[in-house]
């Protein structure tokens, strides 16, 4: 038994006619009645009787029927899954993402990508220097990173801005009030990533164009160091944060914030917002794109951001990625 004898058996009841039928599936007409014959033979008797005016379905014909209609459509199922996979995004994708970011971000970019692409293996990394050379070398697919004074091109999405923040322990002089100028914080103790990591480039452009020596008491790379540091005394972090209570969800220093283990005041004259930016590398492929519109959708809620004047454009942009 063939699947194309079940679907000619539909096509003879449907034109009510051998002939009708060959002319329908450009057979010949002895085709259609040998096929026929075959799967009569398998049946057990006749399918259609022939009149006058053509063929009539027999009893055993009119209880096979539904059993083919049940057939036919299990074998186009079959061949819409086969579709369905060979059309899906699959494989992995490497998504660098900034330390204070990837707490906000890694758990509903995960719950997302398993709801609308669960053939998606994503690959996490903290994304801390040598950014754009991992993305334009393949090592990377996806970035999302906070930078200040950073042009974006083509393969860039800037989301939004966001204010930068001296922290300390909570009895700490220097953020005892709301806002700081960016010239107290001369001779202040700061721990700094290491270069050529990019927020610590940004901040020294900005110290150098402002004439404000920094003094770095330790370069730390680790979250958990930064962290030992910091509540030893060691000196103050500068770090961008969120507004709201999306700043409570960035990593151990919102949480400490919100436990009162550290204090917060806001940069200014001059500030250093910071853009939050969603790059995507050399490694084009539809299901680094896919993660790349992802991202883009999600993070302005997440991060609760205002927007700038380039993530206006950016919101047009990301319809551009290829689907």
């Amino acid at each position: 038994m063939q699947l194309s004898q079940l679907q000619m058996v539909k096509q003879i009841l449907e034109t009510g006619s051998l002939s009708k039928t060959a002319l329908r599936l450009n057979w010949a007409q002895s085709v259609v009645s040998r096929q026929l014959a075959a799967l009569e033979d398998e049946c057990g008797g006749r399918i259609f009787d022939r009149n006058g005016r053509g063929v009539v379905p027999t009893e055993l014909g009119k209880r096979i029927l539904p059993l083919v209609d049940l057939i036919i459509d299990a074998a186009d199922e079959m061949a819409r899954c086969g579709a369905e996979l060979r059309n899906e995004l699959s494989g992995e994708v490497k998504v660098s993402v900034g330390p204070q970011i990837a707490p906000v971000l890694s758990g509903p970019l995960y719950r997302n990508l398993k709801q609308i692409h669960p053939r998606i293996r994503l690959s996490v990394w903290d994304a801390y220097s040598h950014i754009k050379s991992d993305l334009k070398e393949g090592r990377t697919d996806v970035a999302v990173f906070m930078h200040t004074f950073y042009t974006p091109d083509e393969n860039d999405w800037v989301i939004g801005e966001i204010d930068t923040y001296l922290l300390g322990l909570p009895d700490s002089l220097a953020t005892s009030e709301e806002t700081l100028p960016f010239a107290k914080l001369a001779n202040l103790p700061l721990l700094l990533p290491s270069l050529p990591n990019l927020w610590r480039r940004s901040i020294e452009q900005l110290a150098a164009r402002e004439n404000v020596e920094l003094t770095v008491a330790a370069e730390t790379n680790a979250p958990s160091a930064t962290a030992a540091l910091v509540h030893a005394g060691a000196g103050y972090l500068i770090a961008p944060l969120a507004s709201g209570p999306a700043a409570a969800r960035m990593g151990w220093i919102g949480e400490d914030l919100r436990a009162g283990r550290l204090r917060a005041t806001r940069i200014v004259t001059p500030g250093l917002p910071s853009k939050l930016v969603v790059s995507r590398g050399a490694n084009r492929n539809r299901s680094a794109d896919a993660v790349v519109r992802m991202i883009v959708s999600l993070l302005p809620e997440l991060m609760e951001l205002r927007p700038s004047r380039s993530a206006q454009a950016s919101k047009q942009d990301v319809s551009m990625i290829a689907h």
